[in-house]
């Protein structure tokens, strides 16, 4: 036998192989180059391409279309996987008997997924294993181009899906129906394709457009707008527009029986480029209902209609059914808050509502509770002592340690000051010298000098003098450089060894602090301006000390009390904030937390306001703000 069949089925297959590897390879140009290979291997030869997964099959058709075969051949196909290649040889039927060659090849493209490729032949041209494995070379060919193929259309449906889910959160976000329908309007059809989307609304009796694709505000008298509502409204009770339904076939001479509106608003459509439409009732089924028995919701709550253009092909079935799932949902669940406060009235619930409401606001109205307002403060002491640098210098030595007692004259730091010792130096070299020219105009005055000597003494002791009193006034300052306890009592100064030794100090710098021994102690407020009224208000009323309510930060476990001594009239700026400073006699704390300085939190007692005052005192501030600024 000549092997020219070779050379011509080896050129064929190289050329399904350059087509499947195209990317707009089309699957009727395959099938139709696979099948002149197979004529190489036999004459005759007719294939057919089937996929097969554990539930079921498809066939594929010339024009790549796959169609769902019988169970009885799925089973047959299962079978068949499991024994692999096969070669089968029968008797055709008929009054001319032939021999009819039946060859089942088997490639999988997956765990689950399998291409079955049956060839029937009548003479075979190649040997009967070369027939078999040019047969397998070309499923092998087909199933690269198959699984490529569904891999893209996987890889769509993971695209499409994660479309739908932004498009179902969006749709459950929407707080009324009007929002939801424009949302299915827009987001919808970006994930349908080149569709346009058209959701009516029950208004009076008759559908109404509340939202259409790509507009942001439907034009009620738009010839489309009216066109769409014409066929959504004369859809109803005809089944046959939940299915696509083809423009075109609509006519005045339609044995279906439109009438002369449909027809018109068809052509209305057409002359858009709509050439094929669908209206599909958005109303929940079953268990998937979420409505309330006891409100009237009717049960097509809105309607859908899918329009396509240029005799395009309609969008994916399952993703238009689970677009209408979620929005049936949707729609529903805001038809039904919509409409709740209609029974909430025949059934009194509003009225009930209502009730409480007032009630509730008596009360907080009424009801009197104590008020206090909060402030920040301190623990000072009553005749506490700031020791501040009396001249400039350097401390040389601190001679106490913190919490210390002291008594009055007690030296507590010694401070230098070279400039200041430089100029002691120097004044006591002029006095030398002053005392000696002096002591020689003496002399020389008593030795019967001139009578200009006389004047000389006297201008010798003048300047003298001077210069004494300066060399006071220095010792002055020098003593000043010791400082020193200015009574008894208890020195405070975190870390002053740390703090002072060796650092140079400024005149008026504060150095430390001085409290007498048992010393009274008290609360030192910063009561912010927009609060002084209320403490105000309440001395006004007739309580002169009002109660205060306080806790040291440093011991927040336990309360103090106490009684507002006096409130200063002049607001002063303290760290930003205007306040006015109010005082306290403390009574009953202990030694231990008496520290001056200690940060403490209190509540000072403005008598009594009714109880939603209390509560909402700062809200009802920023709103009598807010209304001054506006009227």
């Amino acid at each position: 036998m000549s092997d020219a069949w070779l050379n011509q089925f080896e050129t064929r297959l190289d050329a399904i192989e350059r087509e499947a590897a195209l990317d707009a390879a089309l699957y009727s140009n395959i099938q139709q180059l696979a099948n002149s290979a197979s004529a190489h291997l036999a004459e005759t030869s007719d294939l057919d391409v089937l996929l097969v997964r554990p539930e079921s099959s498809e066939r594929f058709s010339a024009e790549g279309l796959s169609f769902p075969i019988a169970a009885a051949e799925h089973q047959s196909l299962l079978a068949a996987i499991e024994r692999g290649t096969q070669f089968n040889t029968e008797d055709s039927a008929g009054e001319a008997k032939a021999v009819v060659h039946r060859i089942t090849v088997v490639h999988a493209l997956a765990k689950n997924l399998t291409l079955v490729l049956v060839a029937r032949c009548g003479r075979l041209i190649a040997p009967e294993q070369s027939v078999a494995e040019g047969l397998q070379a070309i499923a092998t060919v087909i199933g690269s181009f198959v699984s490529r193929q569904l891999l893209s259309q996987y890889e769509t449906r993971i695209d499409k899906s994660s479309s739908i889910l932004s498009l179902v959160n969006t749709l459950h976000l929407c707080k009324s129906s009007s929002d939801a329908a424009n949302v299915l309007a827009q987001d919808g059809a970006a994930v349908l394709g080149n569709v346009r989307l058209t959701v009516c609304q029950p208004a009076n009796g008759r559908a109404r457009v509340a939202a259409v694709t790509g507009v942001k505000q439907p034009n009620a008298q738009s010839a489309s707008v009216q066109a769409a509502e014409t066929l959504v409204n004369s859809s109803g009770g005809d089944s046959a527009f939940e299915s696509w339904v083809n423009l075109g076939n609509i006519s005045s001479d339609d044995v279906s029986g439109k009438s002369a509106d449909v027809v018109a608003a068809a052509a209305t459509l057409m002359q858009s480029g709509v050439t094929q439409c669908r209206i599909i009732p958005l109303h929940q089924h079953g268990n998937d209902t979420d409505i309330r028995a006891d409100i009237a919701v009717p049960a097509e709550l809105h309607q859908l209609m899918i329009e396509t253009f240029n005799h395009e092909d309609p969008p994916d079935e399952t993703l238009v059914q689970q677009i209408v799932a979620a929005s049936a949902a949707v729609f529903a669940a805001t038809c039904q808050r919509e409409q709740s406060w209609l029974p909430g009235v025949s059934s009194g619930r509003l009225k009930m509502r209502v009730l409480i409401a007032a009630a509730i606001f008596a009360f907080l109205s009424f009801w009197p509770a104590d008020f206090e307002v909060e402030v920040n403060g301190r623990i000072e002491s009553s005749n506490q002592r700031k020791v501040f640098a009396a001249e400039n210098g350097t401390v040389e030595d601190v001679l106490f340690v913190n919490e210390a007692t002291v008594t009055r004259g007690q030296p507590l730091l010694t401070m230098s000051n070279p400039d200041m010792d430089l100029e002691r130096q120097q004044v006591l070299g002029d006095i030398e010298t002053t005392t000696a020219r002096l002591a020689s105009v003496r002399a020389l005055r008593l030795t019967g000098g001139d009578a200009k000597s006389s004047g000389e003494e006297q201008l010798a002791m003048k300047q003298l003098e001077n210069l004494q009193k300066q060399l006071q006034l220095i010792e002055l300052q020098s003593a000043a450089l010791q400082i020193t306890a200015p009574f008894d009592g208890i020195v405070f100064l975190r870390n002053p060894q740390q703090e002072l030794t060796g650092r140079p100090v400024q005149r008026g710098q504060l150095l430390f602090e001085v409290i007498p021994i048992d010393d009274t102690w008290r609360l030192d407020l910063k009561i912010p301006d927009h609060l002084v009224v209320y403490v105000n208000d309440a001395i006004d009323s007739g309580e002169e000390h009002p109660a205060i309510r306080y806790r040291i930060k440093a011991a927040p476990d336990q309360d103090w009390a106490t009684n507002l001594t006096t409130v200063d009239n002049a607001v002063q700026l303290v760290d930003g904030q205007l306040v006015c400073h109010g005082t306290a006699e403390l009574q009953s704390t202990t030694d231990q937390l008496l520290r001056p300085g200690t940060s403490v939190f209190a509540r000072i007692s403005c008598g009594r306001r009714s109880l939603g005052f209390v509560w909402f005192r700062e809200v009802i501030e920023f709103w009598q703000q807010v209304r001054f600024a506006w009227l």
